[in-house]
């Protein structure tokens, strides 16, 4: 069994953004209530407090709305093209609204992680942000909250941040934005606007969102920064870590590193300089979610249900009767015996110019994961990377446990979110997960998560120290 597990990291040195250490000149109050547009990126100093911050004298409690109106775009990577197709409406994303409820100094969405919008390319996800008062603000509380553009029905994530200014009679002046960094080898770009918003106050839920971050926040991972693990453990050579000559700077989202249960937090860059919300930034999966969906979902139904990482695909998954002898385990380890190319990656890669990943319906999609590569060997022979071989076992486990709990059943809620996410404490980001667009709402298994840094943090320290054994079938977890 394929088990891929993924030290990433993250963050910032604090758990609120970092504060400039200058008084305000970029998104001053002046420009956030006049008509001026933005010409560039401004800094991402700009989006965190000014070293005059003080607490907030407002509170946000209600829904923000406002068009994502690319005033400035600058394209840098676009490998199929998609700012040339018109139908996909890439410079024109979806309208943003989001009911944000004051926590303290944080502001937290009601919802986390990617929210589907309809829109044929972006789905929005926003995170918990920060409010402060700054005197040259005139009264008035300051706002910056980290948001993200994901691509519909894949992992490409674009990670921006926002802010504005507001009272507790609703005055509230323009939002400006900026993406400047993303999760993604093919599509990215700089874009910014500055736009007219509205402030719907009222919060129907406060109290519970409220009193859910609360305790997120105390079950977080201890942490510190970076630089003091050679502290903490001297002779360790820092310059090892997230070195240069292992990924280029510019693809490196944020790192991390665990020791002795402490998170020693990184940075996160971005092409305006540090991400100021590096604690909630938005870290999207597509290996990795073959471990913490297909891989300890399954391991969670063998606990729960012995010998069923043994039962056969073609038995719970019509569109795969030709899949002879495979079982869950087997497409889990993506030794089905199918393929069409055995050479490293030559299949998967391949599998880009099918409908399999852009397809937002579930029937074609397990139509060809079950049917687009052949027969060539008994299952548990050979190793071929497909990430379709993870769509159908998630498919499979989709059955086997509707058939045993009701069609209103859900394996990723059920299982995985009841009875692994929650029990570790980790984030209401990973405890959604991408799924087709149609009345199977299918989970996708083999991509599709969204993490915090928090999560991938204490989803490493389960899979190392694995102290929650009992969660998952300790045979599969050993064998792993």
């Amino acid at each position: 069994m394929k088990i891929r597990s993924l030290f990433l990291a993250l963050v910032a040195l604090l758990s609120t953004p970092c504060a400039s250490a200058d008084p305000r000149v970029e998104l001053t109050r002046a420009f956030l209530t006049g008509n001026a547009q933005l010409d560039a990126l401004a800094p991402m100093a700009a989006f965190a407090p000014s070293v005059d911050a003080r607490a907030p004298s407002h509170t946000f409690r209600g829904v923000l709305h406002f068009d994502l109106t690319m005033t400035g775009f600058r394209g840098r990577i676009d490998t199929f093209h998609y700012a040339n197709n018109r139908q996909l409406r890439l410079r024109a994303p979806p309208p943003f609204e989001m009911e944000l409820v004051q926590v303290g100094d944080e502001l937290v969405p009601a919802l986390r992680g990617p929210v589907v919008s309809g829109h044929p390319q972006w789905d929005i996800s926003v995170e918990p942000g920060r409010v402060w008062d700054e005197p040259a603000d005139g009264g008035l509380t300051r706002a910056a909250v980290p948001f993200a553009l994901v691509e519909t029905v894949a992992n490409c994530t674009h990670n921006g941040v926002l802010t504005f200014v507001f009272d507790d009679a609703a005055t509230i002046s323009r939002v400006a934005w900026e993406i400047a960094s993303e999760t993604c080898a093919y599509n990215q770009f700089d874009a910014w606007g500055v736009s007219q918003a509205t402030y719907r106050r009222g919060a129907p839920h406060a109290d519970a969102i409220a009193a859910a971050y609360a305790l997120e926040r105390a079950a977080r991972m201890p942490s510190k920064p970076f630089a003091q693990l050679a502290v903490d453990h001297p002779g360790v050579d820092l310059s090892a870590f997230a070195s240069p000559a292992d990924i280029h700077p510019a693809s490196l989202t944020t790192f991390g590193v665990i020791a002795d249960g402490v998170h020693y937090l990184g940075g996160c860059e971005t092409r305006a300089g540090p991400y100021p919300f590096c604690e909630n930034i938005d870290v999207p999966s597509y290996s990795l979610a073959k471990t913490l969906v297909g891989a300890l979902g399954l391991m969670r139904m063998e606990a729960l249900n012995p010998g069923a990482s043994q039962e056969l695909i073609s038995a719970h998954v019509p569109a795969c009767g030709a899949w002879d002898g495979a079982t869950f385990l087997n497409a889990l380890d993506m030794a089905a015996g199918r393929y069409r190319s055995a050479e490293d990656q030559a299949d998967e890669n391949a599998m880009t110019d099918s409908a399999f990943f852009v397809t937002t319906q579930h029937a074609t999609k397990i139509h060809l994961a079950c049917t687009m590569f052949p027969g060539r060997e008994a299952p548990g022979q050979r190793w071929v990377y497909h990430t379709s071989d993870t769509y159908a076992l998630g498919t499979a486990m989709q059955d086997f446990w509707r058939a045993r709990h009701g069609a209103s059943a859900d394996f990723f809620n059920d299982v995985l979110v009841d009875g692994v996410y929650a029990p570790l404490h980790l984030s209401p980001t990973i405890r959604a997960t991408r799924r087709t667009l149609d009345s199977s709402a299918q989970p996708f298994t083999g991509w599709g998560l969204t993490l915090m840094r928090d999560d991938i943090a204490k989803l490493g320290q389960y899979l190392v120290a694995r102290e929650h054994a009992p969660l998952v079938s300790a045979a599969m977890l050993d064998a792993g």
